[in-house]
């Protein structure tokens, strides 16, 4: 027990693992991180073409879709998606319609014209560079090790509501066919006034058309 020769080596690979290890567990988290946003610029700019007005609201969700896609195949995007390290599944890509359908967790979302109800994009974010085994410091797995589910990594949605303007379809039926139905069903404001129900026929309402919605 008095020959201490070899333990500077012992501490420095202990150190050396140890360093190791947190430069690879913060390298690692630095590139999941840097790669959701990412992916949240691309559920962003999907649901700004859902956001914007087009002929029908069919027609919104095209275009969402066109550039979600467009954006994943970009050649510099496609290779991080496509390396093996992170996983955006092209059937997890949801646009407004049926999300509680495809995704549990959302099932008090509902695609109604609620005022407060937000619309928008939601894909699932698989990170399989996360799943990783350092010496001294163990697995990231939980589990059984062994299981598909314990070799997908880690899990999550990423999400971009922000609304959505009525189509062009949708504005031509309200101004047009809707409008004055729903004018003839306003209260009147004052005793004795005659409300715009007491019109007769639809020969009294002129419909002229603005730029607004």
């Amino acid at each position: 027990m008095k020959n201490s020769g070899g333990f500077i080596t012992v501490d420095y690979l202990f150190a050396f693992f140890l360093v190791s290890g947190f430069s690879l567990a913060i390298m690692t988290f630095s590139a999941t991180l840097s790669m959701v946003e990412v992916v949240q610029y691309m559920t962003f700019a999907s649901a700004r073409n859902y956001f914007a007005g087009n002929l029908t609201e069919p027609k919104q969700r095209e275009a969402a879709a066109t550039k979600f896609f467009e954006l994943k195949a970009d050649p510099v995007i496609a290779p991080l998606l496509n390396g093996g390290w992170f996983d955006v599944p092209d059937d997890s890509y949801i646009v407004d319609f049926n999300i509680p359908e495809k995704y549990p967790n959302f099932k008090n979302y509902s695609g109604n014209p609620d005022i407060n109800l937000f619309h928008g994009v939601i894909v699932t974010f698989n990170a399989k560079i996360l799943d990783f085994q350092i010496p001294f410091f163990g697995s990231t797995k939980s589990g059984n090790l062994d299981s598909e589910d314990s070799a997908k990594g880690f899990t999550t949605y990423i999400t971009s509501f922000l609304g959505r303007e009525p189509s062009f379809r949708e504005c031509n039926e309200f101004f047009n066919e809707k409008r004055w139905e729903y004018i003839k069903q306003l209260p009147t404001s004052k005793v004795g006034a005659v409300g715009y129900g007491a019109a007769e026929g639809d020969s009294d309402y002129i419909v002229i058309n603005d730029n607004g919605c």
